[in-house]
């Protein structure tokens, strides 16, 4: 390995990232070489020296013990150390937590064009922590990242603008940021752009680029993106029908906890649609998609229970169920729970 292969994966070590074919002997020598320029008063090293502190990079690991030396490398003026120290500030790492002292570090490495910054002060404007809570400065400091090229950044102005938060409502202007962070590869983006294709909000409708956009987003386990990727294959919309193909990514939506997808998928193993047909599994998803919230689950699953089908009959059961559905608005259960009450009682 020469110096440069190993200044490399240091670096990375000290980003968190593990480090391979370096032995701790090495380590120790850079760590020491990182310390003394640190003592020297220079900032990068000073920056590079907390997180050998912080991670135990050739030295025990000493989470309060970086903090002060991530501080000496901000006051110097080091971009990196001013995310760090308001990072810190905001996660209590190593310094006792303090939101307005994070929010003042953030701004002050955000006025200077540090992205992660902008993108952090920006989310403390959303939030209302450390800072009075505003939309608009909210999107003032997402545009700046956004502006830098950070993804979720973009994805954010995107929402805002779409949704009108912060700023005046724009599809247009919308579309074109979820253009950028999609090809940045950031799942949120491409999902958001495909639904934009798919409603035809700031674009002209276009189903196949909508599923182009769900498919890059559910090969990346976005569980949004694979459910309505299978109910386009389901219908052919955009893309040629194929059920078995639907199923496997409407099911692979229910395995993340979608219950929507739940109750889809256990339709589908009562008619055998995509999948064989199976009224154990139709029953065990039913019951999942129930137990997750889901109003339509909970009303079929609430029917099946009052009548016998596919469970043993359990008609307070099924009241429970019908409750949680009204307590949703489900537009039958109210007339369903009040039918079974009034038939119990009478």
């Amino acid at each position: 390995m020469t110096p440069d292969e190993f200044r490399k994966q240091f670096s990375r070590a000290l980003r968190g990232y593990r480090v391979e074919g370096v032995s701790q002997r090495a380590l120790e020598h850079m760590f020491r070489d990182i310390k003394a320029n640190a003592e020297k008063g220079v900032a990068q090293a000073q920056w590079d020296y907390g997180n050998c502190l912080r991670y135990g990079w050739g030295t025990p690991k000493d989470e309060t013990g970086a903090f002060p030396w991530f501080m000496k490398s901000a006051e110097q003026g080091l971009l990196d150390g001013m995310f760090t120290v308001a990072a810190s500030f905001q996660k209590g790492w190593g310094v006792l937590r303090d939101f307005t002292e994070a929010a003042r570090w953030f701004r002050k490495g955000a006025e200077k064009g540090h992205a992660e910054c902008a993108f952090f002060l920006a989310a403390m404007y959303a939030a209302g922590e450390g800072v009075n809570q505003s939309l608009e400065e909210a999107f003032f400091w997402f545009l700046k990242a956004a502006e830098k090229g950070h993804a979720q950044a973009q994805e954010n102005v995107g929402r805002g603008l779409r949704a009108g938060l912060g700023v005046k409502r724009n599809d247009e202007e919308a579309v074109k940021w979820f253009q950028e962070a999609a090809e940045q590869g950031l799942a949120e983006a491409q999902y958001s752009l495909g639904t934009c294709w798919h409603e035809g909000r700031g674009v002209r409708r276009d189903d196949r680029k909508a599923v182009d956009c769900f498919r890059k987003a559910a090969e990346q386990k976005h569980v949004l993106a694979q459910y309505n990727l299978g109910v386009l294959l389901s219908v052919g919309q955009g893309v040629r029908l194929d059920e078995q193909e639907a199923a496997r990514w409407i099911r692979a939506a229910a395995e993340q906890g979608s219950g929507r997808a739940q109750f889809n998928l256990a339709v589908r193993f009562q008619k055998g649609e995509g999948v064989s047909k199976d009224d154990v599994e139709s029953m065990r998803w039913l019951r999942l998609s129930a137990e997750s919230g889901e109003p339509d689950g909970q009303i079929c699953l609430a029917r099946c229970l009052e009548i016998g089908q596919g469970v043993a009959k359990n008609e307070s059961e099924a009241l429970v169920w019908y409750r949680k559905a009204a307590s949703q608005r489900h537009p039958q259960a109210a007339k369903l729970l009040s039918d079974l009450e009034r038939r119990r009682s009478g």
